[in-house]
């Protein structure tokens, strides 16, 4: 709320399943910032089913969401959501009604999967959080350093919050200064500017640097023209018009 800015969603994925993904975010998320676990969601089957569950949400106020198990097997593509991540504001149909209010949009969105692609439109407007498992069988472990980790989480709230507001008084008392890099995340400048500028004052320089990879691999589409085009300039580098049957 803080943010006047659009919000992204953040993208938990990884390889496998069973790597903590819905783990780390009820702990980081829900058990140390909000105080309470977050309760998985799932994201729908149909366009119509999501806009439903969105809208449900922010008519009971919620601040924050879990979109559970992504499907694999498809690109996930949702105008909903999407519409969702570049407003403030989201205007839907009332069940039964013939009125269509606009609500207040303060939604954090986080969505989970195993090896989650999207397309552009979505992933664009997407941060990915990738788990690199270090086993075939990750659920097998038992070498945490933490085995209960929800309490670890519980026990050391305090000083995390500690920690993240001093990173932002820091930020603020030096004069809010912007990332010295830009990320070019188009409708986000707000959020960019702000959690960047945050994150770049305490040091973490690695923020945002898997970003275009992640656009490169979500956008199959996208890549498979730009690879085709590439090609076409290796073998056409003059640029010449070429017929249908050259093409063929």
């Amino acid at each position: 709320p803080a943010i006047r800015g659009n919000l992204p969603f953040h993208l938990v994925t990884s390889s496998l399943e069973r790597t903590g993904k819905g783990k780390l975010i009820n702990l980081c998320l829900g058990v140390v910032v909000t105080g309470s676990s977050i309760p998985p969601m799932q994201p729908g089957t149909d366009e119509a089913e999501r806009e439903k569950r969105l809208a449900s949400l922010l008519l009971a106020g919620e601040t924050v969401v879990h979109l559970d198990n992504l499907p694999v097997e498809e690109v996930l593509n949702s105008a909903a959501l999407a519409s969702l991540a570049t407003s403030r504001t989201f205007r839907t149909r009332v069940l039964g009604a013939s009125n269509t209010p606009v609500l207040d949009n303060d939604l954090t969105v986080v969505l989970s999967g195993n090896n989650t692609r999207a397309a552009g439109e979505l992933a664009k407007r997407t941060i990915p959080i990738i788990l690199q498992p270090k086993t075939d069988h990750p659920e097998d472990r038992t070498d945490f350093r933490h085995p209960h980790v929800e309490a670890y989480g519980r026990a050391c709230r305090r000083d995390v919050l500690a920690a993240l507001l001093g990173m932002v008084e820091a930020w603020k008392s030096a004069g809010q200064p912007a990332p010295p890099t830009g990320v070019p995340m188009g409708g986000f400048e707000e959020w960019v500017s702000t959690i960047g500028g945050i994150l770049w004052h305490a040091g973490h320089r690695a923020w945002m640097t898997n970003y275009r990879d992640w656009i490169r691999s979500s956008d199959q589409f996208a890549a498979d023209a730009e690879a085709l085009l590439l090609r076409w300039r290796e073998i056409y580098p003059d640029g010449r018009l070429i017929s249908p049957r050259e093409v063929l």
